[in-house]
């Protein structure tokens, strides 16, 4: 917290902000709205670690013309800060409507992966998916600790094997790697005055179909996980196969929270595609 109150403050200096407070939502950054002296509403955000400020600043600014993300006003990297403009209002997307999510999902990224990376040296999907395989173990050993549920998570844990040779075949397969947004969900889609802004990048190279896969296996219900992924590749122009795909290998992890014996898209959890997927789906694109 000390040091939270200190790279604060240094940017309050630096940016001339005032009533900065902590807004909610954030996991691996702390967050802040403030108004620059005089001027308009701002948000600081305060990347952990914060050398990764670099990496996420170079993608606002490839998306910059996009009118798809958050802008970027500036950057302290000695703090691994950087201010962001406020999105108003600044609400998630809503459940309960599958087709507007999935529209509002295919336009976006179809967007995004528009514009050129630029010269920063992005890690590639294949480079980053050793980590996150990792943080889904300890988020799986946290959750069982704190719900006292030693069997949560096994139904994602036995395909973890499957998951990451999928993850694996789909880098090495695709034939238009894209800046991907990495951490495509719901809480990082947040409602403009003239439509939605991508938020919160975890930015990387990959293969497009896996920011599909990754919103269509964290968007409620996790029953229609497949068909959603299919849907936003038909409406962006991409493989429903290859989507389905990135859908089974993110919402492995996702499992943990599906009831025992039920279904994903009309595979039972002993019939999950994962295990199928690289002879079958992941024919390179063309």
């Amino acid at each position: 917290m000390d040091d939270v109150a200190r790279r604060l403050r240094a940017c309050e200096l630096r940016w001339n902000l005032e009533g900065a407070h902590g807004l909610d939502g954030g996991c691996s950054a702390d967050v802040f709205a403030a108004a620059r002296v005089g001027g308009d509403e701002v948000v600081v955000k305060l990347v952990n670690p914060p050398e990764q400020a670099h990496a996420e600043a170079a993608a606002l600014a490839a998306w910059v013309d996009t009118g798809s993300a958050v802008r970027l006003i500036d950057t302290d990297f000695a703090v691994g800060a950087l201010l962001l403009e406020r999105v108003r209002p600044g609400t998630p997307l809503p459940v309960g409507n599958d087709e507007e999510a999935s529209e509002v999902a295919a336009g976006l990224l179809a967007s995004l992966h528009r514009a050129a990376p630029g010269a920063f040296p992005f890690a590639t999907l294949a480079e980053v998916y050793p980590t996150l395989e990792a943080r889904a173990l300890d988020d799986i050993r946290l959750e069982r600790r704190a719900r006292g549920e030693p069997e949560r998570g096994n139904a994602g844990l036995i395909r973890l094997g499957a998951a990451k040779a999928t993850a694996m075949a789909l880098c090495a397969t695709t034939d238009r790697p894209v800046l991907l947004h990495g951490d495509f969900v719901d809480k990082n889609i947040l409602r403009a005055r003239d439509g939605y802004l991508a938020v919160d990048p975890s930015p990387r190279i990959g293969d497009p179909h896996s920011d599909v896969g990754f919103f269509a296996a964290y968007h409620p219900p996790a029953a229609a996980i497949l068909q959603r992924a299919s849907t936003i590749a038909e409406l962006m122009g991409l493989d429903g196969g290859r989507a389905t795909v990135g859908g089974g290998l993110n919402g492995a992890p996702k499992l943990s929270g599906v009831a025992r014996g039920s279904t994903v898209a009309g595979h039972r959890p002993g019939e999950w595609p994962l295990q199928r997927a690289p002879d079958r789906a992941l024919k390179r694109t063309g």
